[in-house]
């Protein structure tokens, strides 16, 4: 997959995840808190011009956040909604995850 298609793929199943989610749209702080992680990660596929690892720490941010909210919080998500999550759960795991490298503290044994 070319990194052009890979950005404009993402941008796409975001965009369907926000107007799946407008539609039935019922203000709470989860809510809120939701859309600006969409408007967020919408905003940084905008600006995108390559695939990098930077750009896919902003996929994964977006991700984790996402998750935490759709899982944990008081955001319920309409069937249509919640499918579009699942597709973009899907791809995100295919595209995203498998070019991901996250470099932390190691130890030398």
């Amino acid at each position: 997959m070319e990194e052009r298609d890979m950005i404009q793929e993402a941008r796409t199943m975001i965009e369907t995840l926000q107007t799946a989610f407008s539609k039935d749209f019922i203000p709470s702080s989860d809510a809120l808190r939701f859309e600006e992680n969409l408007n967020h990660i919408l905003e940084v596929l905008l600006r995108a011009r390559q695939i990098n690892n930077r750009l896919l720490i902003e996929l994964e941010k977006f991700y984790q956040n996402a998750s935490l909210l759709i899982g944990l919080s008081g955001l319920r998500l309409n069937e249509e909604s919640f499918q579009a999550w699942r597709a973009y759960d899907y791809w995100h795991y295919e595209a995203v995850k498998s070019q991901l490298q996250v470099y932390g503290p190691s130890m030398i044994l």
